[in-house]
């Protein structure tokens, strides 16, 4: 369910990742976030894929910098630490 829907709706779950909704297609992160929608189930399959990439990326980033992305803040179109 997306934050702006108000009414629940059924899921089609297909694994334990995937799954469609009013014929879209979406993937859950561990982080519990539904991400989508997307036109097919392999396009989200792709897309996840691309997703854990980028998490690796910023694991990856953060701890050789030591910045922790996720206390990272938008202000003012720059971004800044908490």
């Amino acid at each position: 369910m997306r934050k702006t829907d108000t009414i629940r709706k059924p899921r089609f779950r297909s694994s334990d990742r995937f799954f469609c909704q009013d014929g879209q297609w979406y993937f859950e992160s561990r982080e519990g976030n539904d991400q989508g929608p997307f036109e097919s189930r392999r396009e989200a399959e792709f897309q996840l894929e691309r997703y854990i990439t980028s998490m690796k990326i910023l694991d990856e980033s953060s701890r050789s910098t030591g910045i922790d992305w996720g206390d990272m803040t938008v202000e003012n179109g720059k971004q800044t630490a908490d």
